[in-house]
C-alpha cells in the first residue's frame, strides 16, 4: 500500500478510531509516515507537521475550508459530498494494490470498519498511484480488487487529480521493462529504444497496445513482475515451459481484458491468488507442472464463467474441487487436476457442465461413491480419467453397474480410467453399451469380481483393455478377441481359469498380451503364432502344460515361466533376433539340448532357463548373444565345460551356472570380464586353482561352494597347497 495519509477528525486520531468515543471531534490532522506501515497497532500522540501527500483531502482547524465542503468522486466516477460524513470519525487513506504490505493492510481496514462501522467510523480510501507507481490500474479495476478480493465494503473514492498514467501505450513499455528486470532470457531486444511491437514475442493492436506476450519455451529465469497486471488490454499471456519461479502476482487479476493464461512448466509456487476470479473474460487457464499449493479459489472457478479450460494437473493442490451450486460454466471444455492432493467427493454441480469433453481426475485423493447420475448429460465427454483416487462403487461398494449405466449416454466417451481405486462389485454386461468409440478401458488395480462378461465384444474398436489386479475368476470369453483393433489385453493377478481361448490368435494388432498370475491350464494355442505385431507375451504363474508352439515370436519380451510346459525349447524360439528385452522359460519341465540358433538372439539383454531338465553342453555360440548382462542356466542337468566364449559377452554382469553337472577348470576369459559382478558356480564339478585376480576377487567362496576340486587364494576357499 502506498505510504499513507491519515486525516483524522479526533484530536486522538486512530487511536481514538478504535476507542471511538462518542464525543463530536474538535480538530483534525495530518500524518504521513515516512514508509508503508501496518494499521494494526498504530497509535499518532499528538499532531505532527503536515507534509502534503497527492491525492488527498485536508483539513486544519485553521483552514478557511473544512473537509466537509469538499466534494469528490467515487470509484464509480460519482460526486461525494464529504459532508455526509459530519459527525463521523473519519479515517482518511491512500491504498495502493501493488505495495508489499496491501494485503495486511486492506484486510486490516476491513476488519476495523467491520467492527466499528455501526458506531459512527468511517473509512474513506482514495486510491492514489503517485507513491512508486503502486497504483496503476483503472478505476474498475481498483474496484475489482478492493471490493472481489478483499471484501471491502468501506466507500473506495477517487481524488480529484487521480488519473492512471499506465493504461497508456507508455504505460505498457513500462510494464514490460519493469518485468524483464526481473527476468532473464531471451529478451536481448527489449529496450528503451524502439518500438516495442517489435519485441521478440510482443503483439500490439492497431493502437500500438499490446494484447499478446508469448514467451513460451524462451528459457526466462526469474520471477513474475506485479508490473505485468498493467498491460490493461492484454487478451493472452503465455510464459509456459520456462524456468520462471516466486508466486503468481495477485496483480494478474488486474487484466480484465485477459483471455488465455498459459503458465504451465514452470517452477512457480505459493498459492493461487483470488484475485484471478476477477478475470471475467479469461476461456484458458494453465498453471499445470508447478509447485503451486493451497486449495482452489472458488472465485477463480466460478467467477471466471467463460472458462473453456482449467488446467492446474501437477502440483500440490489441496482441500476439496472447489464447484459450488452456483457455478455455471456452461462452456466448459476441459477439466484437468490430476496429480495433486484434492479431498472429498466429486462436486454434484459438475452435472451442468454438459459441455465437458475431458475430466481428468486421477492421482488425487478424492473418495466416496463413484457417481451414478453425474456424466449422464454429457455427450461430447471423451476423455474421463478417475484413477488413483478412492472412490467406490455404488450400495457399499458392491454394484458397479450404475456408475457404467450413467455413461450409457456419453456416445463420445474413448478413454475411461477407473484403477486403482479400490472398487468392488462385477462388470455387468452393460458394458457392452458403452461407447461405440470407446478404445481404452482402465480398471486395473482395484478388487472387482466375478468373470469377464462376453459383451466386451460389442466395443469394436476397444484397443486396450486393463483388467489386471483384481479378483476376476471363470474362464477368459472366446469374445473378448472380437474387437479386431485390441492391441493390449491385461488380466494378470486375476483368479481366472479354463485355457487360452484360441480365438485370441486372430486379434492380429495385438501387441501386447499379459496374462500371468493366474490358474489358466492345458497348452499354449498355437494360434498365438499368427500374432506377427506381437511385442510382448506374458504367461508365466499359470498351470499351463504341454509343448511351446514354435512359432510363438515377439520382439521385446517372451515369459513362460513358472508353468508345467514339456518338451524341447523349439530351435525357432531360440533363434529370434528381433528379441530384445528377455527370454524367460524357466521352471518348466522344458528336456533336451541348449539350441545352437540360441546365439542368433543378438539383441536379448536376458536369458533365463533355470529350473528345467536341461542337458548337454552349453553351445559356444553363446558368443553371439552380446546384448547379454544377464543369464541363468542354473538348476539342470548340464554337462561339460563351460566354454570360454562366456567371459568374451561385453555386457555381462551377472551369470548363475550352479546346480548342474559341470565339469573342467573355469575359463580365464571371466577373470578378465569388465562389468561382471555376481557369479555362481556352485554344485557342479569344476577343478583347478581359482586366483584371486581381476573379477574373481569381487567374489567369496559362496560362489564356488559344491566343487570339491576347486582351490585357491578366494576367502573361505580351500588352499591349493593344503
Amino acid at each position: 500500500m502506498a505510504p499513507a495519509a491519515l486525516t483524522s477528525l479526533h484530536p486522538a486520531g486512530v487511536a481514538a478510531a478504535a476507542r471511538l468515543p462518542t464525543a463530536a471531534a474538535a480538530a483534525s490532522f495530518v500524518r504521513v509516515p515516512a514508509r508503508s506501515t501496518a494499521w494494526a497497532g498504530v497509535s499518532v500522540a499528538a499532531p505532527r507537521p503536515r507534509r502534503r501527500a497527492p491525492g488527498v483531502a485536508y483539513a486544519t482547524a485553521a483552514a478557511e475550508k473544512s473537509i466537509y465542503d469538499f466534494t469528490v468522486k467515487d470509484i464509480d466516477g460519482n460526486g461525494v459530498s464529504l459532508s455526509k460524513f459530519k459527525g463521523k470519525v473519519a479515517l482518511i487513506v491512500n491504498v495502493a494494490s501493488q505495495c508489499g504490505l496491501t494485503t495486511s493492510n486492506y484486510t486490516e481496514l476491513s476488519h476495523l470498519y467491520e467492527k466499528y462501522k455501526t458506531q459512527g467510523f468511517e473509512i474513506l480510501a482514495f486510491p492514489c498511484n503517485q507513491f512508486g507507481a503502486q497504483e496503476p490500474g483503472s478505476n474498475p479495476q481498483i474496484k475489482q480488487f478492493a471490493c472481489t478480493r478483499f471484501k471491502a465494503e468501506f466507500p473506495i473514492l477517487t481524488s480529484s487529480n487521480y488519473a492512471s498514467p499506465v493504461d497508456s501505450h507508455e504505460g505498457d513499455r513500462t510494464a514490460l521493462l519493469s518485468f524483464k528486470s526481473g527476468v532473464w532470457g531471451n529478451l536481448s531486444d527489449w529496450s528503451s529504444l524502439g518500438s516495442m511491437c517489435n519485441w521478440t514475442g510482443v503483439e500490439c493492436d492497431s493502437r500500438g497496445r499490446v494484447i499478446h506476450l508469448f514467451l513460451s519455451h524462451s528459457n526466462l529465469t526469474g520471477v513474475i513482475s506485479p508490473a505485468i497486471g498493467n498491460l490493461s488490454v492484454l487478451e493472452r499471456l503465455e510464459l509456459d515451459n520456462n524456468q520462471l519461479s516466486g508466486i503468481l502476482p495477485p496483480e494478474l487479476g488486474m487484466l480484465s481484458s485477459l483471455l488465455e493464461l498459459s503458465l504451465y512448466n514452470n517452477f512457480l509456487e505459493g498459492t493461487i491468488p483470488e484475485t484471478l476470479g476477477l478475470l471475467r473474460n479469461l476461456t484458458y487457464l494453465s498453471l499445470e507442472s508447478n509447485n503451486i499449493k493451497g486449495s482452489i479459489p472458488e472465485a477463480v472457478v466460478c467467477n471466471c464463467s467463460s472458462l473453456t479450460y482449467i488446467g492446474l494437473s501437477s502440483n500440490s493442490l489441496t482441500g476439496e474441487i472447489p464447484f459450488t451450486a452456483h457455478c455455471r460454466l456452461q462452456g466448459l471444455n476441459e477439466l484437468v487436476l490430476y496429480e495433486n492432493k484434492l479431498v472429498g467427493a466429486i462436486p454434484p454441480s459438475i452435472l451442468n457442465f454438459t459441455s465437458l469433453e475431458w475430466v481428468l481426475l486421477y492421482d488425487n485423493l478424492l473418495s466416496g461413491a463413484l457417481p451414478s447420475q453425474m456424466f449422464s448429460k454429457m455427450p461430447n465427454l471423451t476423455y474421463l480419467y478417475l484413477s488413483y483416487n478412492n472412490f467406490l462403487s455404488y450400495g457399499g461398494n458392491t454394484n458397479f453397474e450404475p456408475f457404467l449405466a450413467s455413461l450409457v449416454n456419453c456416445t463420445s466417451l474413448q478413454e475411461l480410467g477407473l484403477a486403482s481405486n479400490g472398487i468392488e462389485g462385477k462388470i455387468p454386461s452393460i458394458i457392452g453399451n458403452l461407447s461405440a468409440n470407446l478404445y481404452r478401458l482402465m480398471l486395473h488395480d482395484n478388487k472387482i469380481t466375478g468373470a469377464i462378461p462376453s459383451a466386451i465384444k460389442n466395443l469394436s474398436k476397444l484397443t486396450v483393455l486393463s483388467l489386471s489386479n483384481n479378483m476376476l475368476e471363470g474362464p477368459i470369453p472366446s469374445e473378448i478377441s472380437q474387437p479386431r483393433l485390441l492391441g493390449r489385453l491385461e488380466l494378470s493377478n486375476n483368479w481366472i481359469t479354463g485355457e487360452i481361448p484360441k480365438s485370441i490368435g486372430i486379434a492380429e494388432n495385438l501387441v501386447i498380451i499379459d496374462i500371468s498370475h493366474n490358474r489358466l491350464q492345458g497348452a499354449i494355442p498355437e494360434t498365438l503364432s499368427n500374432l506377427t505385431e506381437l511385442e510382448s507375451l506374458s504367461l508365466h504363474h499359470n498351470q499351463l502344460s504341454g509343448a511351446i508352439p514354435s512359432g510363438l515370436s515377439c520382439s521385446m519380451r517372451l515369459d513362460l515361466s513358472y508353468n508345467k510346459l514339456t518338451g524341447q525349447i523349439p530351435t525357432e524360439i531360440a533363434g529370434l533376433i528381433s528379441l530384445q528385452i528377455y527370454l524367460n522359460l524357466s521352471n518348466n519341465l522344458l528336456e533336451g539340448s541348449l539350441p545352437l540358433q540360441i546365439g542368433s538372439m543378438r539383441s536379448v539383454r536376458a536369458l533365463d532357463l533355470s529350473a528345467n531338465k536341461l542337458s548337454g553342453t552349453i553351445p559356444a555360440e553363446i558368443r553371439g548373444c552380446v546384448g547379454l548382462d544377464y543369464v541363468n542356466l542354473s538348476r539342470n542337468m548340464l554337462q561339460g565345460s563351460l566354454p570360454s566364449s562366456t567371459g568374451t559377452l561385453p555386457n555381462l554382469q551377472v551369470l548363475d551356472v550352479s546346480f548342474n553337472s559341470l565339469t573342467g577348470v573355469l575359463p580365464q576369459s571371466l577373470q578378465a570380464a569388465t562389468v561382471l559382478w555376481f557369479a555362481n558356480f556352485s554344485y557342479n564339478n569344476f577343478s583347478g586353482e581359482i586366483s584371486k585376480e581381476g573379477v574373481f576377487a569381487k567374489l567369496t567362496d559362496d560362489s564356488f561352494l559344491g566343487n570339491p576340486d576347486l582351490c585357491g587364494s578366494i576367502s573361505g576357499m580351500t588352499p591349493c597347497n593344503s
